[in-house]
């Protein structure tokens, strides 16, 4: 019988103390062995609303906002037999943990979710079935709000997410894809559609594409890329 792994999940935060709250209700409502939120770069009332409503999760803060050296940082004091990283405004299906620990116990040593957008409509709709059905089980555009997830020996023998200021959750998925199994749970996170809504749906959808065709074709550099992504 497969030992009962525990999962660390680890939460990147900068600027979210609106979401932080129900954030971590739900993340809580999952039943991990610990959560690790760690700042970067703001100053908001996260720390606090932490410390009050929510003391068995650890915080800690980083002066670099970069989400690759967040979850690294994490990660380094992870104790969970897998690592899951999530962001802010992600809802993970109930047996998340669960479905998890399955993959792992047949053999896989890392893997993540399809996800499908909240609040969505025909053309996110669209959008997510093609993500969801043709570029996932390619295995090579995989992002943060996949819910990725990894062994912490394999997460630690890669180095943890590469320093660069964006695409860090893709460029260390196909890593992880090189040095061991990765597999595709077949189950749905939610993810807040809120950058979609405020930038509009296609232009936002252009940009991505626009940030990948620079990353493998064009071979940009990644700051150019992350400002591209930003502006």
């Amino acid at each position: 019988m497969d030992q009962k792994k525990t999962v660390s999940i680890i939460l990147p935060v900068s600027g979210e103390q609106t979401l932080i709250d129900s954030c971590l209700n739900h993340l809580l409502s999952l039943g991990a062995h610990e959560i690790i939120v760690v700042e970067g770069g703001s100053q908001d009332n996260t720390e606090s609303i932490i410390n009050q409503q929510f003391p068995t999760i650890k915080y800690q803060h980083i002066e670099e906002r970069s989400r690759a050296q967040q979850f690294n940082k994490g990660a380094q004091n992870a104790t969970g037999d897998i690592l899951l990283f999530v962001h802010a405004d992600m809802h993970f299906p109930e047996s998340s943990l669960q479905l998890i620990e399955n993959k792992i116990n047949s053999g896989f040593d890392a893997g993540c979710f399809k996800k499908k957008y909240n609040p969505t409509n025909i053309l996110l709709k669209t959008y997510g079935f093609l993500l969801n059905n043709l570029f996932l089980p390619c295995k090579c555009f995989i992002v943060g709000t996949n819910g990725i997830f990894a062994k912490r020996d394999l997460f630690l023998k890669l180095g943890g997410f590469p320093s660069v200021p964006i695409l860090e959750d893709l460029i260390f998925s196909r890593l992880i894809s090189k040095e061991g199994k990765l597999s595709l749970v077949q189950n749905y996170v939610t993810v807040s559609s809120r950058k979609y809504m405020s930038r509009g749906i296609l232009s936002q959808i252009r940009i991505n594409a626009r940030v990948l065709w620079g990353h493998y074709i064009l071979k940009e550099n990644p700051e150019t890329l992350r400002k591209l992504y930003e502006r």
